[in-house]
């Protein structure tokens, strides 16, 4: 897993595919309960399996971002996954974006990729 400060508002997060999915998302909400102040992209276009645990922790840091006032959004799902998300109706409440730029311009909209922090 790697985690990035894109910016000074979000945390970008290249998840690890499935078995360490679970584990990975674990220490991302263990990190937010320090502090949830920025927005965190979730680039899943590595995990191509999802299971009810990874789905548990994906609401627990929703409801932790969203209390905060901050936004997740998950990019990079793949078919299979995005179908067991509208299985499970957790896609109605989950924001997604198709690649890792729509989903950090949606955090960070006067900011393109290829701007630092300082610009």
């Amino acid at each position: 897993m790697a985690i990035e400060s894109w910016s000074e508002n979000t945390i970008l997060v290249d998840l690890a595919p499935h078995p360490d999915t679970p584990d990975e998302l674990e220490r991302v909400a263990a990190l937010l309960n320090d502090t949830c102040d920025r927005d965190l992209v979730l680039d899943f276009s590595r995990v191509h399996i999802i299971n009810s645990y990874s789905i548990s922790k994906l609401l627990r840091l929703h409801i932790l971002l969203t209390e905060a006032g901050r936004r997740l959004v998950l990019c990079g799902v793949c078919p299979a996954v995005r179908a067991v998300l509208e299985v499970t109706d957790i896609d109605d409440i989950l924001q997604f974006a198709p690649t890792k730029d729509a989903a950090l311009s949606v955090c960070n909209p006067t900011r393109s990729r290829g701007q630092t922090a300082d610009e």
